[in-house]
């Protein structure tokens, strides 16, 4: 059965549009899936890298979190 694309309406053309873009975000998603699956970015070395990092970038963060919890909780006590 032949499809007649000429005799859509602006909003089915609308739909089919949507319909393929949600449909080529999938494969995409799909792939980077498949390409994580792959590859063994579970192993300890990085596991425990990534841990390191992790904790040193919350640390890093303290500082400026404190400076605007002291300052917020200053500004409560002023008014």
């Amino acid at each position: 059965m032949a499809w007649d694309f000429l005799e859509y309406t602006d909003e089915e053309r609308e739909v089919d549009a949507l319909i393929a873009s949600v449909d080529a975000e999938l494969a995409a998603a799909t792939v980077a899936a498949d390409v994580r699956v792959t590859h063994s970015f579970t192993d300890v070395r990085r596991a425990t890298r990534s841990e390191r990092r992790s904790g040193r970038t919350v640390l890093r963060a303290l500082p400026s979190l404190l400076d605007t919890t002291a300052a917020a909780s200053s500004e409560g006590e002023a008014a």
